[in-house]
Parts: C-alpha cells; sequence; structure tokens
C-alpha cells in the first residue's frame, strides 16, 4: 500500500504505465499498416495529399505533411512513429487530468485509484481506435492533449495571459484536428464549475457569468477563426470542398440530431457492443443513485453531472452549426465524446462527493473500481481486439492486391506493353470485410471502396496507372463470358469479388 501511494503521486512512473498499457492494448499498430486513407496517401506524394488537409481546415497537419515531403520520410517510418507519438500524447492526456483533478490533502488510494481509472477512461475508450488507425494519428492525439491543456489553463485561473495562451492552444488543436475540441467544456466543468460546491445553480452563474463568458469565449472564438480560415481558403484556391456550408441554425440542428442517431447506431459495429452499452448503463444508474441519496433534494448536483454528460456528447457536434457536414462528424473517431462519457461521469461525481462530505465512502469507490474496472478491461480487450482485425485486414488486403500485381506484371511483359488503366468493378462484391475479420466501418477490405481502391491499385501497381469505374455494359459482358479479368492492349477490366 505505501508502494502504491507514491506510484500514485509520480507523474513520470504513472506516464511510462499509461503509455506501456496503452502500447500493448494497440501492439498491433506498431507495424507499418494503413487504412483506405493510407493508400491514398501512399500513392501521392505527402504535399499532393497535404491538400486534403487543407480543405478540411487542418492547416497545420497540412503544413506538417509538406514538412514530411520536403525530408522525404518513408511511409512505414511515419507509421510507426506515429504510433509511438499518439500513445505519448494520449499519456500525458490521462496524467495531466488526473494531476489536476487529484486531492490536494486527501490520503485515500482508493479515492485516487477511482480518479485515475475515470482519467485513464476518458482518453482510451472503446473508440479510440478510430483515431490511431490513420497515418496522421499523432497529429489528431496532439490536438486531443493540447485542447485538454487549454481547458485547465483557462479552468484553473482566469487572467489576460491564461485566455490568450488558452486561445492560441486551441486554435492550433482546431487545425490539427477539429474532433479535439470534444474535451475542452467537460474537462472546463471538471476543474473550475465543480470547484464551488456552495453556491446554487442561479447564485453561480449571477456570481461567475464573466467567467462562464471567458470559457465560451474561447471555445467559440477558436471555432469561428477555424471556419473563417477555412472558408477563406476555399475562396482564395476555389478548392473543391464540403466543408463549410451557410449559417443555417436551425437546418443544421437537424443535421445534428440525426448525426446523434447515426452516430448512436454507429456504436453498435464495436466489438461486443451490448456489454459496452449495459456497462453505461450499470454504472450511469449507480453514479445517479449515490448522487440522488446523497444530496437529496439538492439539484444542482445532478444539474452538475448532467451538464458534463451532456456537454461530453453534444460538443463535438458544434460545427455542424455552421458546417454543411454530410458524413462527418458521424465516424467513430467523433465517437470518443461518447467512450470518454463514463470517464468523466466517475471523475465527475468522485469530485462531488469528496467536497461535498469531505469524506470519503469506501463502499461507493469500491463498487465503482468493481464495475469501472470491468468496463476498462472490455475498453482494452475491444482496443486489442479491433486493431489487431483491422491488421489482419491489412494483410489481406496486401495479399489480394499482389494477386492482381502479379496479373499486371506478368500481362506488361508478356506482351511488351505498358498497361496504362485499370477500369474496375465492385458491384458484384459478395461482402465488405474477409472472412474472419469482424466487420466494423474501420475494417473495410479494399475492394468494398472506389476511391480506396483506385488509391491501393495506383500504390502497389503503378502511381502513374489511371484507375477508373467500368461502366456496367462492359461489365455485363465479362459476366456473360463467365471471367473477371479482361486485357485489351494497354487496358485491363477487372470485376472484383
Amino acid at each position: 500500500m505505501k508502494y502504491l501511494k507514491k506510484l500514485l503521486e509520480n507523474k513520470k512512473i504513472l506516464f511510462l504505465l499509461v503509455f506501456l498499457y496503452g502500447s500493448v492494448i494497440t501492439i498491433f499498430l506498431y507495424y507499418p499498416s494503413y487504412v483506405l486513407d493510407g493508400y491514398c496517401q501512399l500513392a501521392k506524394s505527402y504535399s499532393a495529399y497535404a491538400e486534403n488537409f487543407f480543405i478540411a481546415g487542418r492547416f497545420l497537419t497540412a503544413f506538417i505533411w509538406i514538412f514530411f515531403d520536403i525530408i522525404k520520410i518513408p511511409h512505414d517510418v511515419l507509421s510507426v512513429l506515429t504510433q509511438i507519438l499518439s500513445i505519448t500524447f494520449l499519456s500525458l492526456s490521462v496524467v495531466k487530468i488526473y494531476t489536476t483533478v487529484k486531492p490536494k490533502i486527501a490520503d485515500n488510494v482508493l479515492y485516487k485509484l477511482t480518479l485515475l481509472l475515470g482519467s485513464t477512461l476518458i482518453i482510451f475508450n472503446p473508440f479510440t481506435e478510430g483515431i490511431l488507425i490513420f497515418e496522421e494519428a499523432f497529429c489528431m492525439s496532439l490536438a486531443v492533449y493540447i485542447s485538454i491543456l487549454s481547458a485547465i489553463k483557462i479552468g484553473t485561473e482566469i487572467n489576460k495571459r491564461n485566455f490568450i495562451v488558452s486561445l492560441i492552444m486551441m486554435i492550433c488543436a482546431n487545425f490539427l484536428y477539429q474532433g479535439s475540441i470534444c474535451y475542452f467544456i467537460p474537462i472546463v466543468i471538471l476543474v473550475n464549475i465543480l470547484d464551488n460546491q456552495k453556491l446554487s445553480i442561479l447564485d453561480y452563474i449571477k456570481e461567475n457569468y464573466k467567467k462562464i463568458i471567458i470559457y465560451a469565449l474561447v471555445f467559440g472564438i477558436s471555432c469561428i477563426i477555424e471556419f473563417i480560415s477555412l472558408q477563406l481558403y476555399v475562396n482564395l484556391t476555389g478548392a473543391l470542398h464540403n466543408k463549410v456550408g451557410n449559417i443555417d441554425f436551425i437546418k443544421n440542428l437537424f443535421i445534428i440530431r440525426d448525426h446523434i442517431r447515426l452516430t448512436n447506431e454507429r456504436m453498435q459495429s464495436v466489438i461486443h457492443a451490448q456489454i459496452f452499452r449495459y456497462s453505461y448503463t450499470v454504472l450511469a444508474l449507480l453514479i445517479l443513485s449515490r448522487i440522488l441519496v446523497t444530496f437529496k433534494k439538492d439539484y444542482k448536483y445532478i444539474f452538475y453531472i448532467g451538464l458534463v454528460a451532456s456537454l461530453t456528447v453534444l460538443a463535438p457536434f458544434v460545427p455542424n452549426l455552421v458546417m454543411k457536414t454530410d458524413l462527418n462528424y458521424t465516424s467513430s473517431r467523433l465517437l470518443l465524446s461518447f467512450g470518454a462519457l463514463i470517464g468523466f461521469l466517475i471523475v465527475g461525481s468522485t469530485l462531488l462527493h469528496e467536497k461535498r462530505e469531505k469524506k470519503i465512502n469506501n463502499y461507493y469507490l469500491l463498487l465503482v473500481l468493481i464495475i469501472g474496472s470491468y468496463f476498462f478491461v472490455k475498453c482494452s480487450y475491444s482496443l486489442f481486439y479491433n486493431t489487431y482485425k483491422d491488421f489482419k485486414r491489412y494483410k489481406s488486403d496486401i495479399e489480394y492486391l499482389e494477386i492482381y500485381k502479379d496479373k499486371v506484371k506478368n500481362y506488361e511483359k508478356d506482351n511488351n506493353i505498358k498497361v496504362k488503366t485499370i477500369y474496375y468493378d465492385i458491384k458484384h462484391l459478395d461482402r465488405p470485410n474477409y472472412p474472419g475479420v469482424f466487420y466494423n466501418f474501420n475494417n473495410v477490405r479494399v475492394s468494398a471502396c472506389t476511391w480506396g481502391l483506385e488509391c491501393a491499385l495506383q500504390a502497389y501497381i503503378d502511381k502513374d496507372l489511371k484507375v477508373k469505374e467500368m461502366k456496367d455494359k462492359k461489365a455485363n459482358v465479362m459476366l456473360e463470358q463467365k471471367t473477371d479479368i479482361s486485357y485489351e492492349k494497354d487496358k485491363i477490366y477487372i470485376i472484383f469479388r
């Protein structure tokens, strides 16, 4: 117990333990591998692919990619480097949250373990995979870390310097990856609003409305600068985009509603989704019942927890108010807010009890630790399992592509000709995933996505190759002839199965 107490106070050891944990559960990502977006990066130069980041408003990420083009860093090296940096930034985030919210005086190991568990679940949740599988994962992870630093900076003390520093950090986080903003408001609430428990909700707002306005300004100004910068870039370059829309609040509120529904449906694709939902439900009911019993009619405490939970879920959808986002904010990396919810609830409710009662109920903490630990184990298994299956999908992709690469090269060698164009058809594909690879949105096989297949064929066969979708008429002729591949001079037609 003595050594455990020392461990919970040592930032360096905590960081190393969290880093080791994050590395173990994502060990397969340390092997160079790529998702569909990665194939497009392999098919282009870093500078060419940076255009995708520019039109997405990720300006800092785009400039980093241009720098990579200058130094000519190999993609396989970047694939490993980005994993190391990603786990580093995420581990730093866990330690920063924990050391900020842990008690200064209380010497209760269960209490500190509960806070550490909650802090870890905020960052390493079932949907963290959604940022780790990309080559730019370290930019996303850095954005998460900077957002948390920004929230803690302005949340712990408000002054002119902290406001400027916090705003700059939030702007940088947005320019790296906009999805990171989901952490700002809940963290601000945890480190600041929960700090004053004597006031009612209305009294708190009256006495601290200036603080609330400043928090809103840091969050809002950073988003506005992001939107304006993206619009200016689009107007100046004439780049095609689908990121910036008209400022139509009413219309976009319905978009947010639809995307929340879609995002909830996307949760079904995560392995053992029912177990996650049950764990969420049990922990949420436990925390709520404990608050009701402890605080009785003191509704402000329930309001605080409800505020943390609601804003954790809604924060990532704020950009939809002024952005045309069609498919954005429905991918697994935007599910970070849902995945982080249990972590926020554990930390928030634990802080509430300590500040209100000035003492710790060990039985309650032990129960939270047991259920939370079970959830933690399932989260860890999910990350390990899904990254393993994604790695297996990648290896299957390469084997699949090698078959067609050999066909192309053999045809060129036998006929002394250079293939210039490949026409493809994927309408007759039997399934979107490989046998034995659990299907979720991140594990789609290369031949199940038009743009992913086009990039992969260029990346693994010839970057100068033109890849186009086959017309139905030609595909029907090949089907009648019962052939999946047809050669015509410098053209090859392929029906992918």
